[in-house]
């Protein structure tokens, strides 16, 4: 029988979980426990006995890797010594499995306590080594880190997908507001006016019908009444296809529809013929007698006898294209934008979240770690574990602090981006011992720019730094931001490895590949700026990014100006 709160694992041929009596079961981290003694695990569930965890058992090798590709586990904390396979032989197995590589691994023993035990341990996969009888304080503290960081790892990938679902959301937005072009609406509204005003006399006169056709500026087109073939075209729409109006009398109106619009367009014209409305307008694309597509907008109508029979359909067509164009342009940068703003917001609650919880938790660490060394007294074997795991907990934590700093600048915004690149480039050199400068050239260059030039230009400095960070093999970098007359400049030179570009730019286009070139290319974009990289493979790199200097100011001082 299982009682309401708790969570079993009934299969026969899986490990069973421990049993727990609060805290929901979505809301739980799975830590599976793998060892071949059942007093071993109860030991283990008892120190780790916590609402937030959902505690597995594996008895072996084989139970554990199917509990593996059951479930979805955020630590794996594992016994070495077992009969049929041993710990570092099960971890190497899992790390060689994509779906739980990436899954920590705790490695527990009373036997194996020499130095390349250990260092076999870290080899096979594991993130920490601990000796039995374990120190359940410690290891409450170890596993409540990665708990931690397993929920950090589920938040992130909660907030990717609601972010990738607001960007679907607005891009159907925009393509809706796009259409509605006030312009475009008065034109093809006056055309066809023009064209109902002038249907009876249409009728009446061939010759005039004719004439008002070949003067058009837009393109006018007679059909027949099912769509399908041309009675007439004038010479513009002949200049917009690139036919002749022979070549285009011998063919179909389906032949030069674009195939994804062309049910659509046949569907509209039963619909108007039938009489269930008198016109029609739709944009949709033709193909050109070059092969390429043209966007245009088409108004027909429907022409009637006395009798109401339909005679022919009658069609202005103009040409949206560089329209079009215009507007994917648009629709694009409004995107990346609001990308770009959302990718800052996140940085910001990151950071706030690292700074704010894990940097606490690792504290507490530290001093749960100092009071487990006092209480130890003269056992030097056991002061040098605790004063490993100390250490461990001090660069665990000073790469918190760095990667808050680097997600989110607060000097960029208290002091602006001369203050914040002084910073940022020393605390880069600092911590990664490579030698780097800055200078800022001009006086003027320290007065504060907007938020938004301000952001992407440290951005595209951070993005460069970090490359040659993992690339460049660089012994120096300098960074030079200087504001002339018209433009504000950004180099990033270092004197590293250097690159082929048309190899890089290539694995641009490549899911997760290349340097973030397109990253700080973009952002240039936006600034109306451009970026420019000159490299050679064993001559190092150089970033020049230049931003218009009328772009970086308030309107009211540019109109001063």
């Amino acid at each position: 029988m299982v009682k309401k709160g708790q969570s079993v694992v009934q299969t026969a041929n899986l490990p069973q979980p421990a049993r727990r009596d609060s805290a929901l079961p979505d809301d739980r981290i799975n830590i599976l426990l793998v060892d071949d003694e059942p007093k071993n695990l109860t030991v283990l569930e008892s120190i780790l006995d916590d609402p937030m965890y959902r505690l597995v058992r594996a008895a072996s090798a084989d139970e554990a890797l199917l509990a593996l590709v059951s479930e979805e586990f955020g630590l794996l904390i594992l016994d070495i010594r077992m009969p049929d396979m041993n710990g570092f032989e099960l971890a190497q197995m899992i790390r060689q499995r994509k779906k739980t590589a990436g899954v920590p691994i705790i490695f527990l023993t009373a036997y194996y306590n020499e130095d390349q035990h250990v260092l076999e341990g870290y080899e096979s996969g594991a993130v920490d080594y601990m000796h039995k009888p374990v120190n359940a304080a410690i290891l409450r503290s170890k596993v409540a880190i990665f708990a931690q960081l397993h929920l950090k790892t589920r938040q992130l990938a909660l907030t990717n997908r609601l972010l990738l679902a607001e960007i679907a959301e607005r891009r159907s937005v925009q393509e809706e507001l796009l259409r509605l072009n006030d312009d475009l609406e008065w034109r093809v509204a006056e055309r066809t006016a023009e064209l109902e005003q002038s249907n009876t006399a249409l009728r009446e006169s061939g010759q005039r019908l004719l004439a008002t056709q070949t003067n058009a500026p837009i393109g006018v087109v007679e059909t027949s009444p099912d769509g399908a073939a041309y009675l007439s075209v004038n010479d513009e729409y002949c200049r917009l296809t690139g036919y002749t109006a022979e070549e285009l009398l011998q063919l179909k109106a389906s032949d030069i529809t674009h195939p994804d619009d062309l049910a659509y367009e046949q569907d509209l014209y039963r619909r108007m013929v039938a009489g269930e409305f008198p016109t029609f307008r739709l944009e949709q694309r033709r193909i050109r007698k070059d092969g390429t597509a043209l966007w245009v907008d088409v108004n027909r109508t429907v022409m009637r006898d006395p009798d109401g029979r339909p005679q022919y359909v009658i069609g202005a067509v103009l040409d949206i294209t560089e329209r079009k164009k215009a507007e994917e342009a648009i629709r694009k940068r409004e995107l990346l934008e609001s990308v770009v703003r959302s990718q800052e917001a996140e940085r910001h609650r990151i950071a706030r979240d690292l700074h704010d919880h894990l940097g606490q938790q690792l504290t507490g660490l530290r001093l749960a770690l100092a009071d487990v060394a006092k209480s130890l007294g003269d056992e030097p074997h056991l002061m040098e574990k605790v004063e490993k795991a100390k250490n461990i907990s001090r660069q665990l934590d000073s790469d918190v602090s760095l990667l808050a700093f680097e997600l989110h600048a607060k000097t960029l915004g208290e002091q602006g981006l001369i203050a914040a690149l002084e910073q940022f480039v020393s605390e880069w050199s600092r911590n990664y011992q490579i030698r780097a400068d800055f200078h800022a050239v001009n006086p003027s260059a320290r007065k504060r720019m907007p938020g938004e030039v301000e952001t992407h230009l440290y951005r595209i400095a951070q993005e460069a730094l970090n490359n040659t960070l993992k690339y460049a093999k660089a012994a120096s970098v300098s960074v030079l931001l200087e504001i002339r007359s018209d433009e504000i400049r950004l180099i990033v030179e270092d004197d590293g490895i250097g690159f082929d570009l048309d190899s890089t730019a290539k694995a641009e286009r490549k899911p997760a590949r290349g340097l973030g070139l397109t990253s700080m290319k973009e952002r240039a974009d936006l600034l109306g700026g451009r970026l420019e990289i000159e490299t050679r493979p064993g001559r190092g790199t150089t970033i020049f990014v230049n931003v218009p200097f009328t772009k970086t100011l308030p309107q009211s001082k540019r109109n001063a100006g």
